[in-house]
């Protein structure tokens, strides 16, 4: 319950980044999962989760209309996940946080079209607003914009808490029964979900520069990756 109610308090101020406060990407999964695995104790989790939801979700920015699927709460319900799993279960890091991954891969659907409604809400809160600084100044548009922050703070407070106990107790009981020899395989799942992730991005390039780019990147990671193992 502890760690359900504290990543629920980081799901509620993370959210707010996404478009409503802070806007510095912390919103981001490559951000926002590290950030919870450090505070709970286990970074490798958080990185292993941000790096799967924010690799097949790259291609995806919400640009104008379009109302990308929400990582933001899945990265952190996942995070969560994975690491009570490895806290309480014999399943390692990266089964863990694949088996995350996979229950909260709903989350980010879910997330999406309440995102949409809780959009409408504020679209009427404005109208609100707007009616009270006319009728009393700006100052009386300051409830309304803290009646939003609240009401999204506690959003995502609710799912992720819920989301991360039902995931959580659900894996568990799967772990438990006869078949949990075979959850350790499933750390080959973490890098097919990167190799579709890679292939996606790959398949979308334009031109050679881009894929030189790629390429570069890949070959300079590889190579810090080589020289800090060799530390």
């Amino acid at each position: 319950m502890f760690e359900a109610l504290l990543s629920g308090l980081i799901a509620g101020f993370l959210w707010l980044d996404r478009y409503q406060l802070f806007q510095l990407l912390l919103s981001r999964p490559i951000i926002c999962a590290p950030i919870t695995g450090l505070i709970l104790g286990n970074l490798a989790a958080g990185c292993t989760v941000g790096l799967m939801y924010e690799l097949l979700w790259l291609r995806r920015p919400p640009v104008g209309g379009y109302i990308a699927p929400d990582t933001t709460l899945a990265s952190i319900s996942a995070t969560t996940i994975a690491i009570l799993l490895i806290g309480n279960t014999p399943v390692g890091v990266l089964s863990s946080s694949c088996l995350a991954f996979v229950t909260t891969y709903p989350l980010t659907i879910v997330a999406s079209r309440y995102d949409i409604a809780f959009r409408i809400i504020l679209g009427k809160l404005a109208i609100l607003a707007e009616n009270a600084i006319i009728r009393n100044g700006d100052q009386s548009v300051i409830s309304y914009m803290l009646t939003g922050l609240v009401l999204a703070f506690l959003s995502a407070f609710f799912l992720v808490v819920f989301y991360v106990l039902a995931g959580f107790h659900a894996l568990s009981w799967l772990i438990k029964n006869p078949l949990h020899n075979y959850f350790n395989s499933l750390e080959i799942g973490f890098y097919v979900i990167l190799v579709i992730s890679i292939a996606d991005l790959i398949g979308a390039f334009a031109d050679r520069f881009q894929t030189t780019i790629f390429v570069m990147g890949l070959a300079l990671t590889m190579t810090i990756c080589y020289a800090l193992n060799l530390i």
